[in-house]
């Protein structure tokens, strides 16, 4: 016997099912159509009898029929279906009295299962869980015994095993297939696991074996081994309808694909042969619009990317879809655009392609812009993004571009799995309104973040890292009320970054601030302030630096303009002299501060000395005889007896124009100045 052979007796049981079920339903309609009051009557009231396990609520809530509607024999149907699907009655009867105010009661007499089950257990599954069978099934205890939906469940369970690859699996019926039993139990051969040795194709021309398999879902198991590979008959049978999209994507509109299945003598391995037979490759023999209005038809077609004479190609008449779909969006409107594609009897492999436009006689407006799920983001933050408003023509691609602003800006839930993200949607889009209402939808996801780590290496000795990052600060937001700070409100919401980190260490420790505002006073410009602090224990002295930064900028660009900076620095020298250099020099305490005001400006990848460069002007009020270099920052480098700049351009930045003058005291050392422009090559 076959392993997909094997069940059959099963479905046809379950059919029998149907049948008998579809009978009962029947019986009653017969008996229910004689008694059918006349049209408008009034229902007085709704009785369920003969309900001893099954709760009254539970089998009202399924009853649509209600006291003081209309009598619907239709509706009276849909209950007993409904009814009858809960698998807790043997048989559902329906009476009328009519009243002498010609209103009727409607009583449902029910007849409960006689026994409700106690225990259901799995025999032989030794390779699945018993919350997964339980969950195949629908099977619970306490719930009415009903032998019919027991002979399902077995059916259920089969096909959970061919799933997980076990096409031999069967299950019996064991207890449970007789109204008086109290136990539902199955025993459960499982059988070999069925995997695929090979996957092979016969009769393909247009594309090698290696491309058509990326686009199966079937797998082969990995160099023989039982890794992989399990097989599964309904995802080899989706698999064939995949080539034929696949194929009728490039034209191949005649082409046939068969699915065969070779077992080994085993019954354990199988391999899936695909036999195709391409046909013939059509070619579009004419293409064109129809029924469009707003836009003439030689303006559509010359953004075509699909043209007369070129073989059929799926992909360039999605794109010239989309370059129509576009062209009307900016314009207001939101066309149904279907593509016909007709073939030619008179002329084999030829097609002809048509893009019909259904289309509004009148472009659409932004009515209201409505914002929901931000229950801790200001509105501001998200109207900034969307660049739509009241009043102006829906510029209809302009929705997708706000839903990727939204996502850009990492501070809402965003899951492909659960299909969650934000979202721009007209409201009525099929309406006839000139005024559409666009619904904005987004979901909070935490954007805190606290970091922990620990490191040690043999030249700055044991640190530790702490990390505090909030994506959706709110420096006006202060907490309220100890609420605030459970609930995660307080100093969030206006989109602002702040981020702490502090690097504390035996030999080196850094500690550093920063704020950035990404739309200032929700303008196009940025802010970024921070604050720093660094110590450095040497064995010859010890280096500490102090300093803040604030930067303004364009809110999405490379240029940005430093407004100030200013730095504290602090070296104790213990001991400034070289190994057979001159006299040493006296140990002692050397304080500076440094204020620099600077611009950055976007530079050429390739320039010359005389290319005018806004440098940093830099002032040094004390300097001291040391050669060690301290860093300010990436733009400006200070040393003891030594000044030296650094500017990068913004929109290539690996060009940099270097220019430094420095002097440090001592025989070892002699004043020099350097000037230098680095660029990439071309």
């Amino acid at each position: 016997m076959r392993p997909t052979d094997r069940g059959q007796s099963g479905i046809m049981s379950r059919l029998s099912c149907v049948a008998c079920a579809l009978l009962i339903v029947g019986a009653w309609s017969l008996a229910a159509r004689g008694q059918t009051p006349p049209g408008g009557t009034q229902v007085a009231d709704v009785i369920p009898q003969g309900l001893h396990l099954v709760p009254t609520p539970k089998v009202m809530s399924l009853i649509h029929t209600r006291p003081g509607a209309d009598y619907s024999d239709e509706t009276v149907r849909e209950d007993v279906r409904r009814l009858y699907e809960t698998h807790s009655f043997s048989d559902i009867r329906v009476e009328l009295n009519t009243l002498p105010d010609k209103r009727v009661v409607v009583y449902f007499w029910f007849r409960e299962l006689p026994s409700v089950i106690r225990e259901i257990v799995f025999k032989g599954a030794n390779h699945m869980s018993k919350d997964d069978l339980e969950q195949a099934t629908g099977l619970r205890k306490g719930a009415p015994l009903n032998p019919i939906a027991n002979q399902v469940a077995c059916q259920a369970i089969v096909r959970k095993y061919q799933e997980k690859g076990r096409m031999c699996a069967s299950v019996e019926l064991v207890e449970g297939d007789k109204p008086g039993d109290s136990r539902v139990v199955f025993n459960i051969t499982e059988g070999p696991v069925a995997r695929v040795s090979k996957i092979e194709f016969f009769g393909n021309t247009f594309e090698p074996d290696a491309v058509l398999r990326t686009h199966v879902d079937s797998s082969q198991q990995f160099l023989g081994l039982p890794l992989g590979g399990k097989f599964n008959e309904d995802m080899a049978n989706h698999d064939v309808k995949n080539l034929e999209e696949y194929y009728h994507k490039y034209g191949f509109f005649d082409v046939v694909i068969r699915r065969e299945f070779r077992w080994d003598p085993d019954q354990q391995h199988v391999r899936v042969i695909f036999h195709i037979q391409e046909g013939r490759r059509y070619k579009v023999s004419n293409l064109d619009v129809v029924h469009n209005q707003v836009m003439d038809s030689k303006s559509l077609l010359d953004m075509a990317t699909l043209h007369q004479g070129d073989v059929y190609n799926k992909l360039k008449s999605d794109v010239t879809k989309a370059r129509f779909q576009a062209a009307y969006g900016y314009r207001g409107y939101n066309p149904t655009i279907i593509e016909r594609v007709a073939y030619q009897e008179q002329q084999p492999g030829q097609v002809d392609v048509y893009y019909d436009f259904e289309e509004k006689p009148t472009p659409t407006h932004v009515g209201n812009v409505y914002i929901t799920g931000n229950t801790v983001t200001r509105d501001n933050v998200i109207r900034r993004q969307l660049e739509i408003y009241p009043g102006q023509i829906l510029e209809w691609p302009n929705l997708k571009q706000a839903e990727l602003n939204l996502a850009r800006l990492n501070i809402f839930e965003m899951n492909q799995e659960l299909g969650i993200r934000p979202t721009v949607n007209v409201l009525d889009p099929e309406g006839d309104a000139i005024y559409k209402d666009v619904l904005v939808s987004v979901q909070e996801a935490r954007t805190g973040s606290l970091l922990f780590g620990i490191g040690v290496n043999s030249d700055a000795g044991l640190t530790g890292s702490i990390v505090l990052n909030e994506r959706n600060f709110d420096i006006l937001r202060p907490p309220t009320s100890l609420d605030d700070l459970l609930s995660g409100r307080a100093w969030r919401g206006a989109g602002q970054e702040f981020r702490i980190e502090a690097v504390p260490g035996t030999q080196v420790q850094r500690y550093v601030a920063t704020f950035r505002e990404p739309y200032l006073f929700d303008s196009p410009y940025s802010l970024t302030s921070s604050v720093y602090f660094y110590d450095r224990i040497y064995n010859e002295d010890v280096e500490q630096r102090l300093g803040t930064r604030i930067t303004i900028g364009p809110a999405v660009s490379n240029r940005s303009w430093v407004i100030s900076r200013s730095r504290y620095s602090r070296s104790k020298a213990t001991n400034t002299s070289r190994p057979g250099s001159g006299p040493t020099a006296a140990a002692g305490t050397f304080w500076r501060r440094v204020a620099c005001s600077a611009s950055r400006a976007p530079m050429p990848r390739s320039s010359s000395a005389s290319t005018p460069v806004d440098l940093a002007a830099c002032a040094a009020s004390s300097f001291a005889g040391s050669d060690r270099t301290l860093t300010a920052s990436k733009s400006a480098a200070i040393s003891y007896g030594s000044i030296a700049w650094n500017i990068k351009s913004p929109s290539a930045p690996t060009t940099s124009f270097i220019s430094s003058a420095s002097w440090t005291p001592g025989p070892w050392s002699e004043p020099s100045t350097s000037t230098t422009i680095a660029s990439p090559p071309a």
